[in-house]
């Protein structure tokens, strides 16, 4: 026989579970929230640049040098960006070679920001990127090669109109990607904000609900909370 407390139990229960599943839409295990912006064409973040190691006196790779900013990718368009670089940290976190792949990875969130602090000639420097999609990235890099094809072939038949005219060309195709990052990176935000809202809404219905879960709850506000810290999105 079920008896009253159980029987009384089971509607919260029921609705913990059903808080659990709408929670599993907005985030993954980990109680990171899902970036709604990848998808199957797009599911790699990048900054558009190539690294290789530099070497320390005992020829150890100790840090990372940038070797080309991708024509078209964020770190192209930004024109704060050379060939040469020394990229000491990223997002405040030191960078060498054994933690590049991760803090350089594709699981980035599309549209949010990323500070690069870097040395050039000696001095620091830092410099605000936009993670954006790799696909775009190869995209408008395929687009630029083409610009810089059609370029050599105007100025071999020395037209001034036509060489005008593809700098023009130029000049848009680098306005329009700039809003485009611009918009991206104001649309993850937002979409960050509001998931992270919907998530405590439904931690506070569940902390009601059953006091015994709130002390697994505070430890993945508290993670979400430093990403947004981190990103500076809150």
């Amino acid at each position: 026989m079920i008896s009253a407390n159980n029987q009384e139990q089971r509607p919260k229960i029921a609705v913990v579970q059903a808080l659990n599943r709408v929670r599993g839409l907005l985030r993954d295990v980990d109680g990171m929230p899902f970036d709604f912006l990848k998808n199957a064409r797009h599911p790699f973040s990048s900054l558009g640049i190539k690294l290789v190691p530099s070497f320390d006196s005992g020829a150890q790779p100790v840090a990372n040098v940038i070797s080309e900013c991708i024509q078209g990718g964020p770190a192209h368009i930004s024109g704060r960006i050379e060939p040469g670089d020394l990229i000491l940290a990223v997002d405040g976190i030191s960078l060498d070679y054994g933690n590049a792949s991760a803090l350089l990875g594709s699981s980035n969130r599309l549209g949010s920001p990323c500070t690069l602090t870097l040395q050039r000639d000696g001095d620091t420097l830092e410099v605000q990127l936009g993670w954006t999609s790799a696909v775009f990235a190869h995209d408008m890099n395929v687009l630029f090669q083409f610009f810089e094809s059609l370029e050599s072939e105007i100025r071999r038949t020395s037209s001034v109109a036509a060489l005008t005219c593809l700098q023009e060309l130029l000049i848009h195709a680098i306005g329009m990607e700039k809003n485009r990052s611009a918009d991206e990176e104001m649309l993850s935000a937002k979409l960050l904000r509001i998931q992270l809202g919907i998530i405590d809404q439904l931690d506070e219905v569940e902390t009601t609900l059953h006091h015994s879960l709130s002390s697994d709850l505070v430890p993945r506000s508290e993670l979400i909370n430093a990403v947004l810290e981190s990103k500076s999105l809150h």
